[in-house]
């Protein structure tokens, strides 16, 4: 009796250890797919979220460029013969959420699925943005009173304060940049023209 059985104990048996083996790679199969996804979906997030803060310091000039160029007597002349209308503060803030809301959804992707490092990276990168705009838009405290009839007008110690803002908004995203490009197992490259050569001890 035992004769007969053997034969098909042992191919259950090897068909046991076969579906195992499969069904453990099936599982390394679909934990490689997932790692991978994710990865994928962190490179996304980390890009938008790159892109979306460069424009911000764009849309931060142009504001700064606006407020001075929309000031003083000849614009109040213009607006009182209706040669154009009045900056409506609405405006501002609808165009303000063109930008901030993208941004704003890139960086509630990163808090979502990216790395604890990626969610302190991209916390410098939004504080440092907001900061650039508030250095753009603040109101201008230079010249004499005089020269504040004919345009809006900075301190140097004002238009310094922005652009260091923007040197530290810079700095924020090449933070992220990098590592990113760690965590996705990318090369290591010279993002700004006067970092290091990667290997070279030297700087350009």
């Amino acid at each position: 009796m035992s004769d007969i059985w053997a034969p098909v104990i042992a191919a259950l048996g090897s068909a046991i250890i076969t579906a195992g083996a499969l069904f453990g790679i099936d599982q390394r199969r679909a934990r490689r797919q997932e790692r991978a996804g994710l990865q994928e979906r962190r490179r996304h997030a980390y890009s938008r979220l790159l892109t979306y803060s460069g424009v911000i310091a764009h849309t931060a000039g142009a504001l700064h460029t606006t407020i001075q160029i929309r000031s003083g007597i000849r614009e109040g002349l213009d607006v009182t013969l209706g040669k154009r209308v009045p900056m409506d503060p609405m405006d501002v803030d609808a165009r303000l959420r063109q930008d901030f809301i993208p941004l704003s959804e890139a960086w509630s992707d990163v808090w979502t699925i990216g790395s604890s490092e990626a969610v302190i990276a991209s916390n410098w990168i939004i504080d440092t943005a907001a900061a650039v705009v508030g250095a753009a838009t603040t109101t201008g405290d230079g010249g004499n009173w005089l020269g504040r009839l004919a345009a809006h007008q900075w301190t140097d110690e004002q238009l310094r304060q922005w652009n260091d803002d923007l040197k530290a908004l810079a700095i924020a995203r090449r933070n992220l940049a990098e590592l990113a490009r760690r965590e996705l197992g990318i090369e290591v490259a010279r993002l700004f023209s006067e970092d290091p050569v990667p290997g070279s001890s030297t700087r350009s």
